[in-house]
């Protein structure tokens, strides 16, 4: 398997208007070359200065919804209000609703699936543990409510919504946990066997075939520093159980997978030293339908165009230095944090997208 790292840098200039959210699309090549210069398409709002700004969420060929919470004088305070827009490609409003909410609840996470926008809700007091899922429909925009009875004093990860079932994926005593909520049944549970550690979340995914996965970081029964891969279907039930069989001397620290091919799954992401939470390189892995997995590495240093990101003469000087270690019988050893968003196939190759960062706390 073979790595290539290609490094694309986009500068993000401030713009000078900053009362307004836009929104622009431009127009196709093809167009352009006809020599007619055209406006782009933009939706625009003007904000006062203290109001919330705009989430976006992309609905692919339907357009897409901005929603804010907004504050303004003479609403009933025993409500907080979101206004939800929805346009058409076109930039036109399709429609625009008002969502009410308790006052007690804020907002801890969204997601949009199967043509409904999902909302969960919180108290932010914490007196109250249960939670609200409301949702809208982008077509008849009608809202529906429902209530997750929880008594688990959770610290809130993430929110992901399936074709039967809601996940709210939080912490607990520093312990992973996630709350399955069955649509149909209006029965919340916690799923079993992820919070028997104290391991870090790394990544969760509805899948292709509707099972929702997570994947933890954390210690094996042998020390080593793993992944663990858990899947279940959208009952509830655990119909996989994972744990990668990497090299002791290496730690695996970040990693998604792809969906099963040909009874294979792929994973791919990061690792580093046995002590050391820097990452040093990318891994791939195999899993077959039975668990069994193996493992590959590939070093920063043997990644073709990894440094292009530097000067010229520095990026010149580290593969100077990655020669003479290679001379000796060495490998060069580069510390990177790197996170892993996607994997996935193109043509007869895998793409792997991810960007280096440095934590701000």
């Amino acid at each position: 398997m073979k790595f290539e790292w290609t490094y694309r840098a986009l500068k993000l200039l401030p713009g000078l208007l900053k009362g307004f959210i836009s929104i622009i699309l431009l127009f196709s090549p093809a167009i352009l070359s006809a020599q007619v210069i055209d406006q782009p398409q933009r939706f625009e709002i003007e904000l006062e200065r203290n109001e919330d700004p705009f989430e976006i969420v992309p609905l692919g060929e339907d357009g897409l919804i901005v929603f804010r919470q907004i504050h303004s004088k003479g609403l009933d305070p025993n409500f907080v209000f979101f206004e939800l827009i929805k346009l058409d490609t076109g930039f036109n409003k399709v429609w625009t609703k008002i969502i009410p909410v308790d006052h007690t609840k804020r907002l801890l996470g969204w997601q949009y699936y199967n043509d409904r926008l999902y909302f969960l809700f919180g108290d932010y007091r914490g007196t109250n543990r249960n939670y609200d899922i409301i949702s809208i429909d982008q077509f008849d925009n009608m809202i529906h409510k429902n209530t997750v009875k929880n008594i688990i004093p959770l610290n809130i990860d993430g929110f992901m919504v399936g074709d039967q079932a809601a996940y709210i994926v939080g912490y607990y005593n520093y312990r992973p946990v996630v709350i399955h909520y069955n649509f149909e049944t209006d029965v919340p549970r916690a799923l079993p066997t992820i919070f028997n550690e104290r391991h870090e979340i790394v990544f969760y995914k509805i899948g292709y075939y509707g099972e929702f996965e997570i994947i933890l970081q954390g210690r094996a029964f042998d020390k080593r520093t793993t992944l663990f891969i858990k899947a279940f279907d959208d009952q509830g039930n655990l119909i996989r159980d994972v744990i990668m069989n990497n090299d002791p001397k290496r730690s695996l620290l970040f990693g998604n997978t792809t969906e099963y091919e040909d009874g294979i799954q792929l994973i791919a992401g990061t690792y580093g030293s046995a002590q050391n939470q820097y990452s040093r390189g990318l891994f791939i892995g195999e899993i077959n339908e039975y668990g069994e997995n193996q493992v590959q590495y590939h070093s920063y240093g043997d990644l073709k165009n990894f440094f292009t990101y530097m000067k010229a003469r520095r990026a010149e000087r580290v593969k100077r230095r990655i020669e003479r270690k290679s001379i000796k019988g060495k490998k060069a050893k580069f510390n990177y944090r790197l996170m892993v968003h996607d994997i996935f196939p193109y043509k007869d190759q895998y793409i792997l997208v991810g960007e280096a960062f440095y934590p701000r706390y």
